[in-house]
């Protein structure tokens, strides 16, 4: 449940209409003859789309894909009851384009993607106002540990991943 109420909860971040990635991208100043990335076809999650775990039937490009990156080791204090935490949940948001698309034009658009992707997180899920999008039933986002970005080259069926972020979360699972 940790895994699945977080990549939720950064995926919702991200769709939000008010906060969220495409609202980002469009308040941005582009350097010099940069455009606006293309608005983006879907964020897809694990939890919701099947493309999102197998990479295959994406139903348009660009997109994100949210998804928790590896097992986490969980402090458990070995009674139920008491509160699970993860300490260092990695999610991972990647940003895949088309393979025909100008690899130049697919760096500038990652980065600004990522770019309002760290923001739209920064205004819609780590700001001091919104403790109540950090829980999601009994699960809670202590704190951000680290947020890493950067471009990606990786082939994906149809499609390359361009850019990724990594965000390690301290995750607590409240359940009784």
């Amino acid at each position: 449940m940790i895994g699945v109420a977080t990549v939720r909860m950064v995926a919702e971040t991200l769709r939000d209409v008010a906060t969220g990635v495409e609202w980002q991208l469009d308040g941005f100043t582009f350097d010099e003859n940069d455009t606006r990335p293309e608005r983006l076809a879907a964020i897809l999650d694990p939890t919701a789309d099947d493309a999102a775990v197998s990479h295959k039937d994406v139903p348009d490009w660009p997109v994100l894909v949210v998804t928790a990156e590896q097992p986490s080791t969980i402090a458990l204090a070995g009674v139920q009851g008491f509160v699970i935490d993860a300490p260092n949940l990695l999610v991972s948001v990647a940003y895949a384009t088309r393979a025909t698309v100008e690899p130049a034009q697919a760096w500038r658009d990652a980065d600004y993607t990522m770019r309002a992707v760290i923001k739209a997180l920064n205004a819609g899920l780590f700001a001091a106002d919104k403790g109540a999008a950090r829980t999601r039933g009994p699960i809670t986002l202590v704190k951000r540990n680290a947020m890493t970005y950067g471009p990606v080259d990786v082939d994906v069926p149809g499609g390359k991943v361009r850019g990724a972020l990594l965000l390690d979360l301290y995750v607590r699972d409240n359940a009784t």
